[in-house]
């Protein structure tokens, strides 16, 4: 029997939505990336690693009162901060002020969601929302009482929740069957939150395609599922058509955030890709 054929009997016999996430998991990366980190631009993308760290800042960039003093430099008024979804409804048809530095603040929940609501906690009390991208076949259970609380209050806080999403690798890169199970995922996403943005997510950094390479595979479109956009084929071109910084922490990498937004002239994009399981305290 094909790989389809099983599927959809297996489809069958799911009686809860705990089934359904059990189903989803797919088979288990052996030692999943930290995120996805796109090719760089040419010519106005900064390098991955940071400027040169200032005397005045701790080394410990991982920590979260590094974070909160991130978060404080941002709500400064040089800033304009906003979430994937908040950049693509205002600027894919208008050009960015030019008297502000633009922020993309955007989060992959990888690993460690507990850690996630720590950080949007010192977010809001800065009166910064972000994108915040959720797993469905992480080693957290999305659907669990503890997780699920945690995803429904970061909606009603005003966060972008969505879907981080990697169904073509779960599905052998068969791209009919990764388009359904992304359906599926979808749907256990929005029975937590409103979703309407969504990021693939790198399952190893040796993949001979990505994750979000799957629309194109199975000629989906947002529209079919009602979303407004997709971080790395919707929102990344549109920061290319500016001068910009892109940075992340990707596999760990410290960033001094603080510098780099720093370093930015108004008129300037800077994308933040943060995860919060390799910051502690």
């Amino acid at each position: 029997m094909s790989r389809t054929g099983v599927f959809l009997l297996s489809i069958l016999f799911i009686g809860s939505a705990a089934g359904a996430l059990v189903l989803l998991r797919g088979r288990a990366p052996p030692a999943p990336a930290q995120g996805y980190a796109p090719p760089p631009s040419r010519g106005t993308v900064s390098p991955v690693a940071g400027p040169p760290a200032s005397k005045q800042e701790p080394e410990d960039t991982f920590s979260l009162e590094y974070l909160d003093r991130f978060f404080e430099e941002l709500s400064k008024d040089r800033y304009l901060v906003v979430t994937v979804r908040q950049f693509v409804e205002m600027f894919s048809d208008r050009p960015i002020p030019g008297d502000k530095v633009v922020v993309i603040l955007r989060h992959d929940v990888d690993h460690d969601p507990w850690t996630m609501l720590k950080i949007a906690e010192l977010e809001r009390r800065h009166n910064l929302t972000s994108s915040i991208y959720f797993r469905t076949r992480a080693e957290y259970n999305v659907l669990s009482e503890n997780v699920s609380a945690i995803v429904r209050l970061l909606a009603s806080w005003g966060f972008d929740v969505g879907l981080h999403y990697e169904d073509l690798y779960a599905a052998g890169y068969n791209a009919t069957l990764a388009a359904e199970l992304f359906r599926l995922d979808l749907e256990i996403m929005r029975s937590l939150a409103p979703v309407k943005t969504v990021c693939a997510h790198g399952n190893r950094a040796d993949m001979p395609v990505g994750n979000y390479e799957m629309w194109e595979l199975a000629n989906l479109t947002l529209d079919q599922f009602d979303l407004e956009a997709e971080c790395y084929l919707t929102a990344l071109p549109i920061v290319r058509s500016y001068e910009h910084y892109y940075f992340a922490d990707n596999m760990g990498r410290p960033q001094r955030w603080i510098d780099q937004v720093r370093r930015a002239q108004p008129g300037m994009v800077v994308y933040v890709l943060i995860h919060p399981c390799y910051y502690h305290g």
